[in-house]
């Protein structure tokens, strides 16, 4: 039902364009959408999800060093005085780089495979860490602060560096 909304708003949102471009969109959404996305689910609904949590510290740290990647640039731009355009053209010959589009560095680009953009897998790797955190604790009734902090300023860190690319948006999901 999810996927089936999610293509009626995407239709609704495209009907104003040209029908070409219209159908174009909508056949890849269709395709890369709607079928790798169900195909997904089926995948980790046989999957045990325990043996997710055993990666989740790796996968974590996986996504918080893209991130970090991103943010070197960003931060050496702001630094230097460079705007986004300026920095873009600085990296061009470097192999895998930050793909900057809209005033933003959110993506990493890889020489042929499609951009991935970190913040949306810091999503799920942020939430499968908590899962692995919280499982290592003993007695949840004894759940305090201390016991939290060290987990709240990971949480922290990586909202930074997702903030900093500048991507509010998923720093506040």
């Amino acid at each position: 039902l999810l996927c089936v909304g999610g293509l009626a708003f995407l239709a609704s949102s495209l009907s104003a364009r040209n029908s070409t471009l219209l159908e174009s969109e909508f056949l890849k959404q269709l395709i890369f959408g709607f079928w790798l996305g169900g195909v997904g689910c089926w995948v980790l609904s046989i999957f045990d999800y325990h043996k997710l949590l055993r990666w989740a510290p790796l996968l974590h740290f996986l996504t918080l060093g893209s991130l970090a990647f991103i943010a070197l640039f960003v931060l050496y731009g702001r630094v230097a005085g460079l705007s986004f355009t300026e920095l873009s053209n600085q990296i061009q010959a470097l192999p895998i780089k930050p793909y900057i589009a809209n005033g933003s560095a959110r993506w990493i680009s890889f020489p042929l495979l499609p951009n991935i953009q970190p913040a949306e897998v810091v999503k799920l790797s942020l939430l499968l860490y908590l899962g692995w955190w919280l499982q290592k604790i003993p007695k949840p009734n004894e759940l305090n602060w201390k016991k939290i902090k060290n987990f709240a300023y990971i949480a922290g860190l990586t909202s930074f560096l997702i903030y900093i690319q500048p991507d509010l948006g998923s720093v506040i999901l």
